[in-house]
């Protein structure tokens, strides 16, 4: 996996680190298709199953049905970059 994160200011690092905590409703260290539901929802997205699992498979990049830190931060880097 790429280390996009590491070119993210401290900042932007520090959004996505708080981003994630309080997605992770369970404090497991890994977000669930739910938690990322309620994410969408918190960011007034479109938060179909359809929706959310479409950005499941597109983040979790391991394909074990859950999004871990390095995933999440992967992909919110990827955001903040383009």
């Amino acid at each position: 996996m790429s280390n996009l994160f590491d070119k993210l200011t401290p900042e932007q690092q520090a959004a996505v680190d708080s981003c994630f905590k309080r997605i992770d409703i369970d404090r497991s260290g890994q977000l669930t298709e739910e938690e990322l539901g309620n994410m969408l929802k918190l960011l007034g997205e479109p938060s179909t199953p359809e929706h959310t699992k479409r950005l499941m498979k597109e983040i979790d990049t391991n394909g074990d049905g859950r999004v871990s830190w390095l995933e999440f931060r992967e992909s919110m880097a990827k955001y903040f970059l383009n």
